[in-house]
């Protein structure tokens, strides 16, 4: 379990969140070509807790997720790229804590893990532009105020198609 709520750079985050993240990684660590290319796309800024972050610049070091073989030389590339005791002691548990899933569901619960992953840092890009078109007075300041709400738009799409991937074909 996540536990009280974990602390980020910028505050607090959310114990679901947490939750999705370390299951996130668990996948890549245990199951690395079903997390795929959608978990080698996420920059380490997707995950909000800084131990995760640290630990996502770890596997991109060990090599690209899609193409990673699965097993015990994939669990030591990640290791050999943690940078402390600590990151190698999570990859550790990582790798032999049980994903939440069964073998028969796994590809699919992999793929919306991931995609959670990528709709939760988006929400978070999201919450950043709204607060910045909040506090921008847009009769004062409209060469400010177009950019952001241009922003705003593409995020909200962005969102809107990883829920839809996420759900699958219905």
């Amino acid at each position: 379990a996540a536990g009280p709520v974990a602390e980020a750079s910028a505050g607090p985050v959310d114990p679901l969140t947490v939750e999705v993240e370390r299951e996130a990684l668990r996948a890549a660590v245990q199951r690395p070509q079903l997390a795929g290319a959608d978990f080698d796309a996420l920059p380490p800024d997707a995950f909000a807790l800084p131990l995760h972050r640290t630990l996502r610049r770890a596997i991109a070091d060990a090599g690209a997720v899609a193409a990673a073989p699965a097993g015990a030389a994939w669990v030591d590339a990640i290791r050999a790229a943690a940078p402390d005791d600590h990151h190698r002691a999570l990859v550790g548990r990582l790798a032999v804590e049980p994903l939440r899933s069964t073998e028969e569901a796994l590809p699919r619960y992999v793929g919306s893990l991931v995609l959670r992953v990528h709709e939760l840092w988006v929400g978070r890009q999201l919450d950043t532009v709204m607060s910045r078109l909040r506090r921008t007075d847009a009769a004062a300041e409209p060469a400010t105020v177009q950019p952001l709400q241009v922003e705003l738009v593409r995020l909200e799409q962005q969102r809107r198609d990883l829920r839809e991937r996420a759900l699958g074909p219905a």
